[in-house]
C-alpha cells in the first residue's frame, strides 16, 4: 500500500500507475522488496551520478513534503499492464573504473533524446537481493530487474533511449549473468584503459571497493579483503578480476570492448548505432562540446592524463598491476582490434 502524507491529491498517486515517479531506493521488508519513489515530473538527469540527481529531486518542495513507498509487486503489476516504456533500455555501460564511462554518460545525458542513469544503487540491491532474502527466486530477480528498467525508462518529454551505467563489479558473475538473462537483446559495453593508468588513479583516490577491508560491502567480490592486504596487491587483484571477466565476455561476443584512447569520437562513430544516435551534424557538435568538459567536474575542462598517470605510479604498483592484469588487457586489445577490422 502507498504511504503518502494524508490529504494530498498530488501527482498520480494510484497504486496502479506510477507515471511521473522514479524509484530512488530499494529496501527489503516483510519478505519482499519495497520501493522508495520520488516524483520526477519533467526533470532531466544531467549530473555525473544517479545519487546526485536523486538529491536534487529530494530537495524539491513536493518531494520534501510527500514520500511514497510501495512493495515492488505493485510496480510489477504496472509493468505487466503497460509493457512498453517511453524510453526503452538501449545500452548497458560496464567499465573497469576511471576509464571514460562518466565521460560517455555525460555526453549522452546532455542530449534531449536520452535518459541516462549512472550507477543507480537500486540495481545493485536487486542483483544481490538473495543474500538478504534467500527465498527470492532467480525468476523473480529477472522480473524485478526488468521492472526497474521499465520504471527508469518512463521518461518525460522527448527522451527516447535509456542508457544505464553499471558499477565496475557488475562485470563479475553472478551479476553479469543476471543482467544477460534479464536483457538478452540489449548491447552491453565494457570501457577499459591501460591497467597501470587505472591503478594510479585508484591508488591516489581509491573508490571504496578498492580499499582492502571495505570490499565486503559489495556482494560477489570474493577476493582477499583483510585490511592488512597491501594496497598495491589489492588494487592489482581487484582490477585483474574485472579485466579477466570482461575479456572472457568480449571474446564470447556478449560484450563490446571500448578502449579509452578511442574516446570521445567512438561515441558518435563506431558506437553511434549502439547508443541510438542520429548522427546529424548538430548532434555531433553537441557531443563534441560536452566532451571538452571534465565529466566529473563540469566547470573544468577535460585534459588528457594518461602520460601523467603512468609517470606518477610507483614501480611496486606498476609491477604488481602488470603481473596480474597484462594478460587480460592484451586479450581485450585483441578483441578490440578484431571488432574494429570487421566494422
Amino acid at each position: 500500500m502507498d504511504r503518502v502524507a494524508p490529504g494530498h491529491a498530488g501527482p498520480n498517486l494510484s497504486s496502479e500507475d506510477f507515471s511521473g515517479w522514479l524509484p530512488i531506493r530499494l529496501f527489503p521488508r516483510d519478505g519482499t522488496v519495497w520501493i522508495d519513489w520520488v516524483y520526477r515530473g519533467d526533470y532531466a538527469f544531467r549530473e555525473p551520478f544517479f545519487r546526485e540527481d536523486a538529491q536534487i529531486l529530494l530537495r524539491d518542495p513536493f518531494n520534501v513534503a510527500f514520500r511514497r513507498y510501495t512493495p515492488i509487486e505493485d510496480a510489477v503489476d504496472w509493468f505487466n499492464r503497460v509493457g512498453t516504456p517511453r524510453a526503452p533500455l538501449k545500452a548497458l555501460i560496464g567499465h573497469a573504473s576511471r576509464c571514460g564511462s562518466t565521460l560517455v554518460t555525460q555526453m549522452l545525458a546532455h542530449l534531449q533524446t536520452h535518459a541516462v542513469m549512472s550507477e543507480p544503487p537500486m540495481l545493485d540491491v536487486l542483483l544481490s537481493i538473495r543474500r538478504q532474502l534467500p527465498q527470492v527466486t532467480r525468476a523473480q530477480q529477472v522480473l524485478w530487474l526488468r521492472t526497474l528498467m521499465f520504471a527508469l525508462g518512463q521518461a518525460p518529454g522527448s527522451e527516447q533511449h535509456l542508457i544505464v551505467k553499471l558499477d565496475a563489479w557488475h562485470i563479475l558473475d553472478p551479476h553479469f549473468a543476471l543482467l544477460a538473462e534479464a536483457f538478452p537483446e540489449v548491447p552491453k559495453l565494457f570501457l577499459y584503459r591501460h591497467p597501470v593508468e587505472i591503478a594510479a588513479s585508484m591508488f591516489a583516490e581509491p573508490s571504496s571497493y578498492m580499499i582492502a577491508g571495505m570490499v565486503t560491502a559489495y556482494a560477489g567480490l570474493e577476493l582477499a579483503n583483510a585490511p592488512e592486504v597491501p594496497a598495491e596487491d589489492f588494487i592489482a587483484d581487484m582490477l585483474g578480476g574485472f579485466l579477466d571477466a570482461a575479456a572472457a565476455r568480449c571474446e564470447m561476443g556478449s560484450v563490446i570492448p571500448v578502449h579509452y584512447p578511442s574516446l570521445p569520437e567512438a561515441v558518435w562513430t563506431a558506437h553511434a548505432t549502439t547508443f541510438g544516435l542520429a548522427g546529424d551534424p548538430d548532434e555531433v557538435s553537441r557531443l563534441r562540446a560536452i566532451s571538452l568538459r571534465n565529466a566529473k567536474s563540469p566547470k573544468k575542462n577535460f585534459t588528457l592524463d594518461s602520460e601523467r598517470k603512468r609517470a606518477e605510479v610507483s614501480e611496486l604498483l606498476r609491477t604488481k598491476v602488470m603481473a596480474r592484469c597484462s594478460a587480460s588487457y592484451e586479450r581485450l586489445l585483441r578483441v578490440n582490434e578484431s571488432v574494429s577490422s570487421q566494422a
